[in-house]
């Protein structure tokens, strides 16, 4: 169903290790919904990705802190 966790795979891959990641829906993250993936799953690949990214979340229209945002400062 949630396929996440393959496309962080994607990005880790990749050559570039400084993407700016976004990913929304995080209400629904650690439910059924997203098989049960949850926020510290998703940051500890992120940080498999590259130690240097720091995480925020931003809101959108329809939740508080549903955007999860990784970037290189």
């Amino acid at each position: 169903k949630c396929p996440v966790l393959l496309e962080l795979d994607a990005i880790k891959n990749h050559s570039i290790k400084t993407h700016t990641i976004l990913i929304d829906d995080m209400t629904d993250f650690g439910t059924p919904l997203h098989n049960g993936i949850t926020v510290k799953n998703l940051k500890e690949k992120i940080y498999s990705i590259n130690k240097n990214y720091k995480i925020s979340f931003e809101d959108c229209p329809r939740a508080w802190r549903d955007i999860l945002v990784a970037e290189i400062r």
